[in-house]
């Protein structure tokens, strides 16, 4: 019987080939949307999942909404203090260049952590002794690495390895945690900084006794927080965060995405997935509706329900197999690009045959409740076409609108995102970024800065300011004291530039209001703010008025420049310019984004201007550069255009997802439409002949079609497009500059859709309006 029915359910598909195609190409594609924005937003969740009671290790932080959760740390702390603590560790984690005994070197993250650290995250000794917890001459390895670096691991034990010129010795095998982590290392050691009876350190993290109660924790921390501060001032309530959810909810430059984005696109992706079902169903259902006199006369031939619904679930199973599988072939081949793309690793197949379980399991309860409808019709309705022809189009208009609402959904969400983008990129951020870089290097010497002027592509140079873009670390300054402060007022913070007047010629810095600096200001006590300066003061014209620092120096303000937006996606921070140089302006920093630096240093920027030539060009001629002139100083390039966009790197990818996605949705529609008027055309093909016959032209036929679907489209519209002004309305309310959401995206949109189902309905309704007439009804 099985047999019979599958014969059947591929006769069927071979009947409708154009329809089953579509169908079977349409879901293979909705499924593979999913399953890759499944698994993607998975992975996101279950980093460090893997480690021996995960869910009872946790770090403390301050939730900041604007800027991610920020890590706290507590000037002492012991576990007396906190009984529901079991053990707490600290460590740090660099990046370091190790050389073995043969003289190659290899980049490895390090970790430098306390004795606590081995308990904390259950790391057990493979091989060799602990020696390196109490030992900055000894170091631990992961036996990954150690086949990488001695061909096997048990060769790595007694060897060298040599940090800055610093001997170490590997004492130790241990097992790493992976990729999958945001803790991965390849070589543990110890650090003498790290005290363990204190919690006054980076990356700590503490584990929590079996059945503490978190929350009651929580309000011993932020009352042991309290301790000694001034009654009255504000502290915020501290958090404590799990590891498994630390790497998308604390503070993680490694994330290719915003963690909302990823639920975006998750939630966009089961949408595509769900378009596509139910256009593949509605297929079905109006197969099936022309199929209603087969199906009565197979109850008449003796055939039950559960025959009936076993072969039509049978032919409804075998489509979605053949799009399972092919979405399969589909995920291979586009694996590679999409981890890639995200950085995502690990087996999809598994966990994207649970998404089709899934999915197939919905598509049959959907089928279950149409077939319940269905067969609430009599034999003798069936036999004599008394089927009500509204009944038997609910569904599918129901289904198509639905398609069309997200579709338009989609495409008006698309369009959004690229206007505020290109808003973004192309508006004024109140400096002059293009063809702009900084050139930072460890080692202060006039003969670099003369070799950069020597470069032709170069055409300005200028030594020894700060970068304005990208601001590599501020000084910043606190206004103690302003005309209208209240007593109630706080301190305002404010970054603080020195060398005003060349910074202002360089970037091009928009005076507003008073005058720039002029040579006798140099080194006085007169500077120029920014407007977000003004507005935290309270003045609407600040030119001539005065504040007093902490450092008990009064300011005279002499000028307003328009504000400087070194992100696309932050608020412009208040700024104070002044003239001439400061001694207390000593700034050091990890040059941490150059493959040739890993040390801290006291750095030396030169900002230049080129032309001619894209970033990556200019760089080429810089690293040439200085590998022939100054080799071995430590250096990096940052380029101003580069960096700003670089903070879009979210917004960029979310638009590229979402334009497949909008893509694949309106494909799926627009395939919907055009197997619903194929087999509406086939089963009206004897109207259309009598339209004919009594003078009806093409256009007036291709009219009545056209009607109906733009009627659907109306509603789809009506629902989308209000929707999605209050959904995108808010995601733009995020940024600190936004752009218009203009009526002419809705008309356009509108138009674009409509042109595409005219061009669908007016193929089909071509082929069977151009049918001989007679033929049709000879055939009928």
């Amino acid at each position: 019987m099985i047999i019979h029915y599958l014969k059947v359910a591929f006769r069927n598909l071979l009947k409708y080939k154009t329809q089953s195609i579509i169908s079977i190409v349409g879901l293979a594609v909705g499924f593979t949307c999913f399953a890759l924005s499944a698994h993607w937003l998975q992975y996101e969740m279950t980093y460090d999942n893997f480690h021996k009671d995960a869910d009872r290790i946790y770090t403390i932080y301050y939730p900041q909404p604007n800027s991610g959760n920020r890590i706290l740390f507590f000037d002492r702390a012991l576990e007396n203090d906190f009984p529901e603590v079991e053990s707490s560790c600290s460590f740090t984690n660099y990046k370091y260049k190790y050389q073995t005994e043969d003289g190659v070197s290899y980049p490895l993250p390090a970790l430098m952590i306390d004795s606590c650290f081995m308990h904390v995250f259950n790391i057990h000794i493979l091989a060799g002794t602990k020696d390196f917890l109490n030992s900055d001459n000894q170091v631990a390895i992961t036996t990954q690495v150690a086949s990488i670096l001695f061909n096997s691991p048990e060769a790595a034990l007694g060897k060298t390895i040599s940090k800055s010129g610093k001997e170490q010795t590997i004492c130790a095998l241990v097992e790493g945690f992976g990729k999958h982590t945001n803790l991965p290392f390849s070589v543990l050691g110890s650090s003498s900084k790290l005290s363990q009876d204190s919690w006054n350190q980076p990356g700590l993290w503490i584990k929590l006794k079996k059945g503490a109660d978190v929350n009651a924790l929580v309000d011993k921390l932020y009352k042991y927080g309290m301790r000694g501060v001034e009654i009255g001032a504000e502290i915020a309530q501290p958090g404590l965060m799990p590891i498994t959810k630390h790497h998308y909810k604390g503070q993680n430059s490694r994330l290719v995405v915003h963690f909302r984005y990823m639920v975006l696109f998750c939630i966009t992706g089961a949408l595509v997935i769900l378009c596509a079902l139910f256009n593949y169903l509605s297929i079905f259902v109006s197969r099936l509706w022309m199929r209603t006199r087969e199906m009565a006369l197979r109850k008449v031939c003796g055939s039950g329900n559960k025959r009936l619904y076993a072969l039509l679930f049978t032919e409804f199973s075998l489509a979605l197999l053949g799009a399972f599988l092919l979405g399969m072939v589909l995920i291979e081949l586009s694996l590679p690009s999409f981890c890639q793309f995200t950085k995502v690793s690990g087996e999809i197949y598994v966990s994207a045959s649970f998404y089709f379980a899934g999915v197939f399991l919905f598509a049959l309860i959907a089928l279950g409740w149409v077939l319940y409808h269905f067969n609430l019709r009599t034999l003798q309705q069936v036999l004599k076409g008394e089927v009500i022809r509204s009944d038997r189009q609910i569904f599918y208009k129901g289904s198509l609108v639905g398609q069309l609402i997200v579709s338009l959904l989609f495409v008006f969400c698309v369009g959004v995102i690229m206007k505020q983008l290109y808003f973004l990129r192309n508006g004024d951020v109140g400096l002059d970024r293009k063809n702009t870089a900084t050139v930072v290097v460890t080692k202060n010497t006039e003969l670099i800065t003369e070799s950069l002027k020597q470069l032709p592509i170069i055409t300005e140079v200028t030594g020894g300011v700060e970068s304005l873009m990208p601001l590599l670390l501020p000084f910043e300054e606190t206004i103690a004291d302003w005309e209208g402060k209240q007593t109630t007022d706080a301190g305002i913070d404010i970054e603080t530039f020195y060398h005003g007047e060349i910074l202002m010629q360089f970037y091009k810095l928009r005076l507003l209001m008073g005058r720039s600096f002029m040579p006798v200001d140099v080194d006085s006590d007169c500077a120029i703010i920014s407007e977000s300066a003004a507005r935290q003061l309270g003045w609407s014209n600040p030119v001539g008025k005065t504040f007093v620092l902490a450092s008990g120096s009064k300011v005279a303000i002499i000028g307003l420049v328009k504000d400087i937006y070194e992100s696309p996606t932050a608020p412009a921070k208040a700024k104070l310019f002044f003239a001439g140089s400061s001694k207390s302006n000593e700034l050091k920093f990890l040059i941490a984004d150059s493959p040739n630096a890993e040390e801290t240093a006291e750095p030396h920027s030169t900002l230049i201007k080129y032309h001619g030539v894209e970033c990556s060009e200019m760089q080429s001629a810089i690293d040439s550069m200085m590998i022939h002139r100054f080799p071995g100083i430590k250096y990096f390039v940052a380029d101003a255009e580069k960096s700003y966009e670089g903070q879009l790197k979210s917004e960029n990818l979310l638009l590229k997802l979402l334009s497949v996605e909008a893509v694949v949705c309106i494909l799926i529609s627009i395939f919907g439409i055009y197997s619903f008027v194929t087999l509406t055309c086939e089963r009206r093909r004897k109207e259309i002949a009598i339209r004919k016959v009594n003078g009806a032209r093409v256009g007036d036929i291709l009219l009545i079609f056209l009607k109906e679907y733009m009627i659907l489209l109306l509603i789809s519209s009506a629902i989308a497009f209000p929707f999605g002004y209050v959904l995108m309305k808010k995601w733009i309310e995020a940024y600190t500059r936004q752009t218009p959401i203009s009526a002419w995206m809705f008309l356009v949109i509108f138009a674009g859709v409509a042109l595409i189902i005219l061009l669908s309905i007016a193929s089909r309704v071509w082929v069977a309006a151009r049918q001989n007439p007679a033929e049709v009804i000879k055939s009928e």
